[in-house]
């Protein structure tokens, strides 16, 4: 996966500053677009790049579960099961733990 160089380095700007910021880092990462994770489909390979996008939300913006499931046109309860799925699996696979470390980076986010 390819991150543009802006993303990284050691200046750090506030960033991101929106929730579609943040959508849009996540599918990149996955190799997803934006259109497709948003959409109403649940099949793994899109489910799980969302659920990372509602995760990464909650923790930078810490805006209601309302909110959030409104940036990703969701209801309010899918919001706490993400969250929940995502700190689930990060226990018990390395990779998922890599991989949300490496978008924390990115995202700036100190608390994953």
């Amino acid at each position: 996966m390819s991150v543009p160089s802006y993303m990284i380095g050691a200046e750090r700007r506030p960033w991101p500053s929106t929730i579609r910021q943040v959508q849009r880092v996540v599918a990149l990462y996955y190799g997803v677009r934006l259109s497709e994770m948003l959409s109403r489909q649940r099949t793994p390979f899109l489910s799980w790049p969302r659920h990372v996008a509602i995760f990464f939300t909650d923790r930078i913006f810490r805006v209601g579960a309302v909110a959030i499931g409104k940036a990703f046109d969701r209801d309010h309860g899918t919001v706490p099961h993400a969250v929940r799925h995502v700190m689930d699996v990060r226990q018990t696979e390395p990779e998922v733990r890599a991989d949300l470390q490496y978008l924390a980076e990115l995202l700036n986010c100190k608390d994953v």
